[in-house]
C-alpha cells in the first residue's frame, strides 16, 4: 500500500513540475512577443503584430516589375498561387516546419523615377499570434 502511495505522490509531483514549466514558458513567450499589436521597425521594414510591410522604389516601370515577380514565382517552388490585379500582385509563400506560410501583397504605383512598391506580408493562417520570422 505504501508503494502505491509513493507512486501517486511521484506522479503528482511530476505533473506539478510540468504545469509550472508550462506556465513559465507561457510567461517567457508573452514577454518576447510583446502582444499581438506590438509595433517595431528594423531596416525599413515595419512590423505590426504579425504583419510586415515596407516600401521599395524600383527604377523599372510597373509592367517590368510585374514580369520579374512572375518569373521569380514560376522558377521557385517556395511561392505559389499568383493572382494579379491592375496594379497589384498577390502570392503565397509556402509553409515549412516553422510556419504555415504567408501571403505577400505587392501594390505597384508609378513614381517619378520608376515604380514605388508597397509590400505587405501576412501569415496564411489568420489565427497566428506570434511570428518567428520564418516566412
Amino acid at each position: 500500500m505504501e508503494a502505491i502511495d509513493g507512486r501517486i505522490v511521484a506522479v503528482a509531483v511530476g505533473f506539478a513540475v510540468l504545469i509550472v514549466l508550462f506556465i513559465v514558458l507561457l510567461v517567457l513567450m508573452a514577454r518576447r512577443s510583446k502582444g499581438t499589436n506590438a509595433r517595431s521597425s528594423m531596416k525599413g521594414i515595419n512590423v505590426t503584430g504579425v504583419t510586415a510591410s515596407t516600401v521599395i522604389d524600383s527604377g523599372d516601370n510597373p509592367q517590368a516589375v510585374m514580369g520579374r515577380v512572375r518569373d521569380l514565382i514560376a522558377r521557385s517552388r517556395r511561392y505559389s498561387d499568383l493572382s494579379e490585379g491592375d496594379d497589384s500582385l498577390r502570392f503565397r509563400v509556402k509553409g515549412n516546419f516553422w510556419s504555415w506560410g504567408g501571403v505577400v501583397t505587392l501594390d505597384l504605383a508609378p513614381h517619378d523615377r520608376g515604380t514605388r512598391i508597397q509590400a505587405r506580408c501576412q501569415p496564411w493562417l489568420k489565427t497566428t499570434m506570434i511570428d518567428y520570422g520564418q516566412r
